[in-house]
């Protein structure tokens, strides 16, 4: 698999099977969770957020569950997490933000803790 499909796979893509057949990933061999970090670590050297720009929320907007990293500088990533109430898509229930010290140290947590990887990536094994 080249780095843009799985780039596009840790954003939340999905590879149907006919495309998988035609790009020749498939039948598709475990990915190392390194490969995964890599990518994650490519795009925070560009200055780009992954997976998306974090946008503020606040009570009274419709609420979306996020999660987003974004480089401050070499050594600050923060890890913003947003979850709505399961009662109420107008009001936040989690809010919080983590810091870390390097791109790699932020990319393992975001592929632990939200992707919940090594695991299951779109029918890939993620070892």
């Amino acid at each position: 698999m080249d780095k843009e499909d799985l780039m596009f796979l840790l954003r939340g893509g999905h590879i149907d099977m006919s495309e998988r057949i035609k790009k020749r990933i498939w039948p598709h061999t475990p990915i190392p969770l390194n490969d995964c970090i890599n990518v994650i670590v490519s795009i925070l050297d560009r200055d780009k957020p992954f997976p998306h720009p974090w946008v503020n929320r606040q009570d009274g907007e419709l609420i979306d569950d996020a999660a987003t990293i974004e480089k401050i500088n070499e050594t600050k990533f923060i890890f913003h997490y947003r979850e709505a109430s399961p009662n109420d898509l107008r009001k936040i229930s989690i809010n919080r933000e983590n810091i870390f010290k390097t791109a790699e140290s932020a990319a393992e947590y975001y592929l632990r803790n939200i992707l919940r990887l090594p695991g299951d990536l779109d029918g890939w094994k993620v070892i």
